[in-house]
């Protein structure tokens, strides 16, 4: 896989200059991301061993809908409903 271009960026950079202004803005570091995907569930919890739950989102939508499903992993772990 290869890195990012700076080129995408250098456009989001102009764009937030034009928003706030920053000492130095840049880039530290480049990535793309590999979202885990699952046809028909939005989130994944699997319980390897006693006490430890494992979850990860399934839709590309962690950052949109993990804590509404870190809230009900927990109720579930603490017994809640």
């Amino acid at each position: 896989m290869q890195p990012r271009s700076e080129e995408v960026d250098d456009l989001l950079l102009t764009e937030l200059a034009a928003l706030v202004t920053l000492p130095t803005p840049g880039a530290v570091d480049r990535w793309i991301g590999c979202y885990a995907h699952l046809p028909g569930r939005d989130a994944l919890v699997l319980h390897p061993q006693s006490g430890v739950t494992v979850v990860t989102m399934t839709n590309g939508q962690g950052m949109t809908h993990g804590l509404s499903v870190a809230q009900g992993v927990i109720g579930t772990v603490l017994g809640r409903p």
